[in-house]
């Protein structure tokens, strides 16, 4: 069984620091409240799956049909925002970024 047929791909989380990072040379952004998770898509159709492996397609219906916008088995890394903005991070089938 392979990386899209498991279906156990977790999104990348953050992380606590005991201290305070603090460099001018770095530029924070700001936490915006919204969703991650891990979508998979190929012809059949769309599955998107939060930290906890849970599906959120019942919760968002409306995101369904974004297979439609690949042309072959895809995972990615999606990314949401209330205010309509989104990322989308590609992963090869051996999890590492593209």
């Amino acid at each position: 069984m392979d990386l899209f047929e498991e279906k156990r791909v977790s999104p990348m989380l953050i992380s606590q620091m005991q201290e305070p990072f603090k460099d001018d040379k770095w530029i924070y952004e700001l936490k915006l409240d919204g969703c991650r998770c891990i979508g998979y898509f190929d012809q059949n159709g769309t599955c998107l799956r939060n930290k906890r492996n849970m599906e959120l397609l019942p919760k968002f219906p409306e995101l369904k049909e974004l297979h439609r916008n690949v042309s072959e088995r895809t995972v990615l890394e999606v990314n949401w925002w209330c205010f309509g903005m989104a990322s989308l991070t590609f992963l090869n089938f051996s999890g590492a970024p593209c």
